[in-house]
C-alpha cells in the first residue's frame, strides 16, 4: 500500500466502507474486512499519493474523541479497517507488566521538548468550502518545562466537517500531543506474544 499510487483513480464516492473496499481492491488486496460506516463523504487524492496515505487521510477524517479509526494487519495477512473498539474483536489489546532487573535488562529515558506544544489551533472548511471558526485547545505538558505561551501546533482538518465535528476532531488531535517529549526504551527477552498496540 505504501509503494502504490492512485494514478488516474483519484476520485472515490459511496459509503466509507465501499470506498475503502474499492481502494483495497484497486491495490490488489483480496483479503480484508472493513467496518460498516454510514458516512458517504467523497474523497479525492492526488495521482502521486501513496494508497496507504489515502487510507490514512480517511482514517484522520473518521477519528473522533471517543474512538480512533485505524488500519491493522492480522497474522494471516488480512487487512482490517475500522474503529479501535471494533478492531479489538480481531486484535485484542494485551496488557503486560515487566519488572526492572528481572524482565528488563536495559532501560533508557530520553527527554526532548522539540515535539511539545502549549496549544493546538485547527482550521477547516465545511462541505460548501466555507472556512469554519478555528478551534484552539490548550495542551497539557510537564509542569517543569518552560515552553512559551504561544508554542502552537497548527493543523488543518479534512474538508467537509461541521463546526461541531471540527471541535471533536481537534479534541481528538490534542490528545496526541499531551505530555509528549519523554521516551523510554526497554530491552528484555524476546516475547512473540507482544504485538503493536499492546500496553506494557
Amino acid at each position: 500500500l505504501r509503494d502504490q499510487t492512485f494514478d488516474d483513480s483519484t476520485k472515490w464516492e459511496g459509503s466509507t466502507k465501499t470506498i475503502v473496499e474499492n481502494i483495497l481492491k484497486y491495490a490488489g488486496i483480496n483479503r480484508f474486512i472493513v467496518q460498516h460506516n454510514n458516512s458517504t463523504t467523497p474523497f479525492e487524492f492526488n495521482p502521486s499519493d501513496a494508497i496507504l496515505n489515502g487510507l490514512e487521510k480517511i482514517k484522520e477524517y473518521h477519528t473522533t474523541l471517543d474512538d480512533v479509526w485505524n488500519i491493522a494487519e492480522l497474522s494471516d495477512g488480512t487487512i482490517v479497517i475500522g474503529y479501535e473498539s471494533w478492531l479489538n474483536e480481531y486484535l485484542p489489546k494485551g496488557y503486560y507488566t515487566f519488572d526492572e532487573g528481572r524482565d528488563v535488562f536495559l532501560r533508557k529515558t530520553r527527554k526532548s521538548a522539540d515535539g511539545a506544544y502549549t496549544s493546538l489551533r485547527v482550521t477547516g472548511k465545511d462541505i460548501n468550502n466555507i472556512e469554519l471558526t478555528p478551534v484552539i485547545i490548550e495542551i497539557k505538558n510537564y509542569r517543569y518545562w518552560s515552553l512559551g505561551a504561544h508554542r502552537t501546533k497548527h493543523l488543518t482538518a479534512p474538508d467537509g466537517k461541521t463546526q461541531e465535528e471540527l471541535q471533536a476532531w481537534a479534541e481528538a488531535q490534542a490528545k496526541k500531543y499531551k505530555y509528549v517529549g519523554i521516551t523510554e526504551e526497554f530491552s528484555g527477552p524476546f516475547r512473540p506474544q507482544l504485538i503493536v498496540g499492546d500496553v506494557a
